[in-house]
């Protein structure tokens, strides 16, 4: 092991567990889909070029190169030449009018910019963007920037992501540098891995939900009162939504780490729940999360074994899962504890890339500051902007409508 948050690796590499390897399979099979996008908005010093660099050497994740192994499967190589950075002096793909923070939804519109440029032969892409003094929050009371961190899901999930973007803005150095950068790792990832992009024009469509005060009430007293876990209460009310025919399935994202497993990496496994087995009364839908998060009690008191699979079995399963709509799906990034106590960091979200258009929609939770928020992502290829703001309102009203006694 290279360093103290870096990925335990031996000279021989460390195979990836089949849903990485399936996350792998799919960017490189759709043109970066299930790539991962964070934005997060700041204020004061922010990273130069020698605190990138620094940051990649520090952490062993931010260099590795995926390759086959003599038996076929998916594995996490250390480089030959460690921590290796390459900078671009322009914005490749948030500039010129992308480049603003927009008054009312400012993550939203740059995480749109991000989620549809994929990153080819990259495992990640870090831009800085600064933003116009008029357009920062008045809240910051000083020129506002955003990091927009594009990363395959192979090396990354929610603890990774706090950990290591953390980590970065509180080791950067106290110069104010305001110019617009971005860095990628100098190895790219070999040929021999990435495979015929299957062609496809479609996009990754975005909708963030509107919670009114009530709502937000509503979700914390679902936690406080109930034990009921933000996941397991917006999957009960998607699972509601008369939307999606019950032939699907409810699929609920969840971390598969040890409490002492602290090395950054992708930790993910998918719980999958008929809609047939859920009840589609929004009148149950207390019943229904409880039940839900039942469900993930007896999954973290199993034993946490990853299983690998051979890359030709990852392909096809990317294949087969395209454009299937296999019901909505819930994913959480966590409250992102270190993050949110660094004084100059205003807002964090993520979203990921929807286009292989496996789920129906996939609804991805942030807790920030004591907020709850929600951003829906799905793939153009699946549902019109139409029928995603139709479930975003599906969203707002279940809350919105929902009375919570104490009990």
């Amino acid at each position: 092991m290279s360093s103290e948050t870096g990925t335990a690796t031996s000279g021989m590499g460390e195979e990836v567990s089949s849903v990485a390897s399936r996350f792998y399979a799919a960017s490189a099979l759709f043109n970066g889909a299930t790539e991962v996008v964070t934005i997060v908005l700041a204020t004061g010093p922010a990273p130069s070029t020698q605190d990138v660099r620094e940051w990649q050497e520090r952490h062993t994740v931010l260099q590795l190169i995926p390759g086959l192994n003599r038996m076929g499967i998916l594995t996490l190589y250390p480089p030959k030449d460690s921590g290796l950075l390459e900078e671009h002096s322009e914005q490749n793909f948030v500039c010129g009018q992308h480049a603003r923070l927009y008054e009312r939804k400012p993550i939203l519109d740059i995480i749109n910019l991000g989620l549809n440029e994929p990153l080819g032969r990259h495992l990640w892409r870090l831009s800085l963007v600064w933003l116009p003094e008029q357009d920062s929050p008045k809240e910051s009371g000083s020129a506002t920037w955003a990091l927009v961190w594009r990363r395959n899901h192979l090396i990354s999930d929610a603890y990774t992501t706090d950990v290591l973007l953390a980590d970065l803005i509180n080791n950067t150095s106290a110069t104010v540098d305001r110019t617009s950068r971005t860095w990628s790792p100098a190895a790219a990832v070999p040929h021999t891995v990435v495979s015929n992009t299957v062609g496809s024009t479609a996009l990754t469509l975005i909708r963030q939900v509107d919670w009114s005060d009530h709502a937000q009430a509503v979700l914390t007293k679902l936690k406080q009162a109930h034990g009921i876990s933000s996941s397991a209460a917006i999957g009960a009310a998607l699972a509601s939504c008369s939307l999606f025919p019950r032939t699907g399935g409810l699929h609920v994202a969840y971390s598969r780490r040890k409490s002492h497993d602290a090395i950054p990496g992708c930790r993910i496994g998918v719980l999958s729940v008929p809609l047939t087995e859920i009840s589609g009364n929004m009148s149950a839908m207390v019943q229904t999360a409880e039940a839900l998060d039942a469900r993930f009690r007896a999954i973290a008191r199993s034993p946490k074994r990853d299983v690998t699979e051979k890359w030709e079995f990852s392909l096809r399963a990317a294949e087969l899962s395209c454009r299937v709509a296999l019901g909505p799906c819930v994913t959480n990034s966590g409250t992102y504890s270190r993050l949110s106590v660094i004084a100059g960091v205003l807002a964090v979200s993520t979203a990921v890339d929807r286009k292989q258009g496996n789920y129906t929609v996939v609804a991805h939770i942030h807790h920030f500051k004591g907020a709850i928020d929600v951003t829906l992502a799905a793939s153009s290829e699946v549902v019109t902007e139409l029928q995603l703001n139709m479930i975003a309102v599906s969203l707002q009203d279940t809350f919105a409508n929902l009375q919570v006694g104490e009990e």
